[in-house]
């Protein structure tokens, strides 16, 4: 009966110590893979912020450049009224 029960314990421990091999190895993995996500995480953000800010500083340069351009076409309109009110005053 001693050696059925020492038998018993013995597996139990073997079992045991198993699994917590097991959960030690499942904690290295799960400490690497949330490594590694935070990483890529990190990653993403400042390409995400480089992205934003690239947008933003292309923004203001389309506002800048739509800017001039109606300058230049309302230039363009009054120096063709300009040249139109001279036409008129000539005849």
């Amino acid at each position: 009966m001693q050696s059925l029960e020492a038998s018993y314990n013995k597996q139990l421990l073997e079992i045991r110590e198993t699994r917590q091999k097991i959960n030690t190895i499942l904690d290295e993995i799960e400490k690497t893979t949330i490594k590694e996500l935070d990483d890529k995480m990190a990653n993403l953000k400042a390409s995400l912020k480089t992205d934003v800010d690239n947008c933003s500083m292309l923004k203001n340069e389309l506002k800048l450049l739509s800017d001039v351009i109606h300058g230049i076409v309302n230039k363009s309109r009054a120096e063709l009224h300009l040249l139109q009110i001279r036409k008129v005053w000539k005849r």
